[in-house]
């Protein structure tokens, strides 16, 4: 962490729930945890949390496979729609309609496993503040889950708002990115150099 002259740490100031982008009911039971014992184990007062959010995964068991990308400003690569669409359409872990449609409205009615949790963050996007309840007293050994969170929901975020371009839907498209960037600045207050790396990484992926 940052530290001041006294030796604090320089930490944001907590706001209240309502006016908090980080408090929905998917990210608020992230940080939601205790320490017990010695050595130290982590009690989290919501055990299905992280695995809901491990679950935020566009790639899940096909991460090996190359040809699975997001396209690349860099390469000068866009994205190809065929190849998540027939990924999409070969894994049961993702709806998919019983007769095939043009790839982008695949990838969309794939990517509907993912509507609850998007629909709460855009219904949060008008909350006016953004600081993560980390327990910065733990100094050096804070947790810091929601970080790899943040990320995987800026990357649903990318590849929704590719396929609601593709299928002419722009202002459904402009409506993620914006929350991508939402996304990207919830952690701007924190103190952490980590913190400020994945939000560079969130701004590049949006």
């Amino acid at each position: 962490p940052v530290f001041s002259a006294t030796g604090l740490p320089v930490t944001p100031k907590p706001v209240p729930p309502e006016q908090n982008f980080a408090m929905t009911p998917f990210l608020a039971p992230l940080l939601d945890y205790e320490l017990t014992g010695h050595p130290r184990q982590v009690r989290w007062k919501d055990t299905n949390a992280s695995t809901r959010s491990g679950q935020l995964d566009i790639y899940r068991v096909h991460r090996s496979n190359r040809a699975l990308t997001l396209g690349s400003v860099d390469r000068a690569e866009l994205t190809d729609l065929q190849v998540w669409q027939a990924i999409y359409r070969s894994d049961t872990n993702f709806p998919s309609p019983a007769q095939p449609q043009d790839p982008a409205h695949d990838v969309l009615f794939a990517l509907r496993k993912f509507d609850p949790i998007l629909q709460e963050l855009h219904e949060a996007n008008h909350r006016p503040a953004a600081v993560f309840p980390v327990h910065w007293e733990e100094s050096a050994e804070v947790l810091l889950p929601y970080l790899a969170t943040l990320k995987a929901i800026s990357t649903v975020l990318r590849l929704r708002a590719e396929a609601y371009l593709e299928a002419g839907q722009s202002s459904d498209a402009l409506r993620d990115v914006q929350l991508g960037f939402r996304v990207a600045d919830s952690i701007e207050s924190d103190p952490m150099l980590i913190s400020h790396l994945v939000r560079l990484a969130i701004f590049q992926i949006t």
